[in-house]
């Protein structure tokens, strides 16, 4: 007998022990930066430690996405950036914004959650470019980044 779980495709679905070995090496190969911040949410001096987020908001023409960068020294908002897309594209604008404001960012290190905009390869290759650390929280740890 079906049940309403099965026939809305709810179920949950365990796969053998092979596809399960696949998709922890695939989530190896993610570049997941290391947590360099450790909830050591207070720098002692500007430009040492930069984070990221996205929140959305709904708005008349339907929903609007904003990712800022925060400053951690003085928990000041640098830049931010919005669009109706969560893409890397947003979240590298809005890295692009900040650094074009403080552009001195050396060594400087941008810590965010583990979401895919930050985790995307182009996000990546945007923080070596400016010459900034990447940083992420710990998988399933929401408080590793609840500085913004």
């Amino acid at each position: 007998m079906e049940s309403a779980a099965d026939h809305a495709g709810t179920r949950p679905v365990f796969g053998h022990a092979e596809e399960v070995s696949a998709i922890r090496h695939h989530q190896e190969k993610n570049p997941y930066k290391q947590d360099l911040v450790k909830q050591q949410f207070r720098p002692e001096s500007p430009n040492v430690v930069w984070a990221g987020d996205i929140t959305y908001i709904k708005t008349k023409i339907g929903w609007v996405y904003l990712a800022i960068v925060m400053d951690l020294y003085n928990r000041e908002v640098i830049d931010y950036a919005t669009s109706q897309k969560i893409d890397t594209e947003l979240v590298k604008r809005a890295l692009g914004e900040a650094v074009g404001r403080y552009p001195e960012t050396e060594g400087t290190i941008f810590h965010s959650d583990r979401g895919c905009q930050y985790a995307s390869i182009g996000y990546q290759n945007a923080l070596t470019s400016y010459k900034m650390l990447g940083s992420m929280s710990r998988g399933g740890c929401p408080y590793d980044n609840s500085c913004v």
